[in-house]
């Protein structure tokens, strides 16, 4: 996770604008850059992050040659007049263009995060302005933005120095942060300077970022702070209730969030679960769960584990997830209290049973309650053998030979 950060840093610092090749590989990625050497087995191509990258020609599917006068379409001049100068339905957000600064969106960086940058008119390199987006999922046992930011920053590049520590604000009404540090290194012999400010929204963390040598650090910053400023978010059509959204619809965003979550597109499918929660919320709720306890995420999961209690207080299922996610996040006695009601539920798969007295077993065993560990792993080697679980039963067996030593 550091690592990717410390490319994020990095590849927004250094990105260059003056391409003069296009790049397509046969896996489907797009590089911008400028070649530098060919040969009849690779290329090396200057795509703005320090140093050549080499493509070898068999992951090559085609190479186009642009002119310096050819500009790419998606990249379009934007003046801003006070108005929203740029409004990114998809992502659910909008902002005041600086005004004759240029736009490039869709960007794909080498780290394979998608960047929207704006820099200004006839400038190569600095001042820039990227907008990129990670998700917070990716980040186990982060609660808020603050937490997002500080984990980017646990071990801090070689080099870099941080000028002003992380710190709370607000975008658009949204709990912030704003920090900014120096890059290692120099551009026409000054130091690089980066504002960072990011915001969480719907398990999305948006970074703001402004870039420039420190001689028009200052004035740009101006300019970067009213963009930010400017910045509103709203809800998509994903994540708002239309009107007529029927059960059809409620059963279609189901199925088409499972296929998202299978591919690991955890973002749209979380809020389509949402979205089908007005008509479906136990199926959409237990969906939700299950996802965020993959992830590591627990409290998540005890919020919507929760959730589908209050609509089938005997779902247990969802006792057995929300005793198992406090034993993750360390809080035995909790576990206990819900495994045990997982335990006297009549509604729960009996596959599930197993884990229930299993999870109870070692909840007591490592409150040093040695005869209630006893009691619930046999009870879970009995429920194995009943479903034919060999490999369960083996490894239950094992832990009851352990404690039967102690």
């Amino acid at each position: 996770m550091i690592k990717k950060a410390v490319l994020f840093i990095a590849i927004l610092l250094l990105t260059s604008f003056s391409f003069a090749e296009i790049i397509k590989t046969k896996s489907g990625k797009i590089i911008e850059g400028k070649i530098v050497e060919r040969t009849n087995e690779y290329i090396k191509a200057d795509i703005g992050i320090g140093m050549p990258i080499t493509y070898f020609l068999d992951e090559i599917e085609s190479i186009k040659e642009t002119s310096a006068s050819e500009t790419p379409q998606e990249i379009k001049e934007v003046q801003a007049t006070g108005g929203e100068a740029y409004v990114n339905e998809k992502k659910g957000f909008s902002l005041e263009h600086p005004i004759g600064w240029l736009r490039k969106e869709n960007v794909l960086l080498p780290t394979g995060t998608y960047a929207l940058l704006m820099y200004n008119k006839g400038v190569s390199t600095f001042p820039t302005i990227a907008i990129t987006e990670d998700s917070i999922l990716a980040f186990p046992d982060v609660e808020n933005v603050m937490d997002f930011t500080k984990k980017m920053w646990e071990k801090p590049p070689s080099g870099f120095r941080i000028m002003e520590e992380p710190k709370y604000m607000t975008i658009a009404g949204i709990p912030a942060t704003k920090m900014t540090f120096a890059y290692p290194g120099k551009y026409e012999n000054e130091d690089v300077i980066v504002i960072w400010n990011q915001v969480l929204k719907d398990n999305t963390v948006f970074t703001f970022s402004l870039t420039d040598k420190q001689s028009s650090f200052e004035k740009n910053k101006i300019i970067f702070n009213k963009m930010v400023e400017s910045v509103k978010f709203f809800k998509t059509d994903t994540q708002s209730i239309q009107e007529g959204y029927s059960q059809s619809d409620a059963n279609r965003d189901l199925d088409s969030a499972v296929k998202l979550a299978e591919r690991g597109d955890f973002n749209e499918s979380i809020l389509l679960y949402e979205k089908a929660s007005t008509l479906e919320p136990v199926a959409a709720y237990q969906s939700l769960a299950f996802i965020y306890f993959n992830l590591q995420r627990y409290n998540e999961t005890i919020k919507y584990c929760k959730k589908v209690l209050e609509i089938n207080p005997h779902d247990g299922w969802s006792y057995y997830h929300i005793g198992t996610a406090h034993a993750f996040l360390g809080e035995t006695e909790q576990a206990l209290e819900w495994l045990k009601k997982a335990a006297t539920s009549t509604n729960i798969e009996p596959e599930l049973s197993i884990w229930v007295y299993h999870n109870l077993g070692t909840a007591y065993r490592d409150m040093g309650n040695i005869l209630e560990a006893k009691e619930a792993f046999n009870k879970a080697f009995v429920l194995a053998e009943q479903q034919n679980n060999t490999t369960l039963a083996s490894e239950l067996k094992k832990k009851l030979d352990i404690l039967e030593k102690e």
